[in-house]
């Protein structure tokens, strides 16, 4: 798993919640760090179908954590939890 938590973020192009999400991750990541790798679900009809109603949607560790509006102290906890369990 490596020393960092691990984030996948589901996405799509024009949607104004995923944009504030992106930058609550950017701002957060520099005080927690964590791998990142953005996830547009219009490239894969699989993730689409499954994704589509609750974007943006924030993975850490393989476990879905955050959906729809992402609030800061939400994940500031999630990301804090996924580190400590890093440190074990």
């Amino acid at each position: 798993m490596g020393n960092r938590p691990s984030v996948v973020f589901y996405t799509k192009k024009g949607c104004p919640l995923c944009d504030e999400a992106r930058e609550l991750l950017h701002c957060v990541q520099r005080e927690t760090p964590f791998t990142m790798r953005e996830v547009d679900i219009m490239t894969d009809s699989a993730i689409y179908e499954h994704y589509k109603t609750i974007i943006p949607v924030v993975v850490i560790d393989g476990k879905v954590t955050l959906g729809a509006r992402i609030e800061e102290d939400e994940l500031h906890s999630c990301l804090k939890e996924a580190s400590a369990s890093h440190r074990e």
